[in-house]
């Protein structure tokens, strides 16, 4: 996930910032993949993208260039929406599915909850979403590295 933010700052808080990139992959057999660029319909010109993003990114009337080249996108809300159709496609047969974040518990989850609320995108009522978040993990359990 790759945020940016209406907010008084560039740095993206949970409560003001918008998905810009979101994607995920399965750990099934299938390794199935999940990748789009997702725009609210107000935004024009420069997007304020922070923190990993070295990219430029702007819009141009109905365009999103990257580093001046033209790449799809979709509005917010449907972007979500696929993203809850492509969880669901890869829920087990119980409807379980897990969504794995590093620092998820601080950012992502709270950013993508926020951002399901604002654009009106429910998560069915047979689809349950477990998160884990990898930075607990790694913190409890020490990890520095190891060859």
């Amino acid at each position: 996930m790759e945020t940016f933010s209406h907010g008084p700052t560039n740095k993206p808080r949970p409560q003001d910032a918008e998905i810009f990139q979101l994607g995920a992959v399965t750990m099934n057999q299938y390794g199935e993949t999940f990748q789009k660029y997702l725009l609210p319909p107000d935004i024009s010109g420069t997007i304020p993208t922070y923190d990993k993003i070295k990219h430029r990114f702007v819009v141009d009337e109905d365009k999103l260039l990257k580093d001046g080249k033209e790449v799809s996108w979709v509005r917010s809300k449907r972007g979500l929406a696929m993203f809850i159709a492509f969880l669901k496609n890869a829920a087990d047969a119980n409807g379980v599915v897990y969504l794995i974040a590093h620092n998820g518990k601080s950012f992502d989850f709270p950013i993508l909850a926020n951002n399901l609320r604002h654009y009106d995108v429910n998560i069915p009522d047979d689809l349950t979403i477990k998160l884990f978040d990898s930075m607990a993990f790694v913190r409890e359990k020490g990890f520095t590295g190891e060859l």
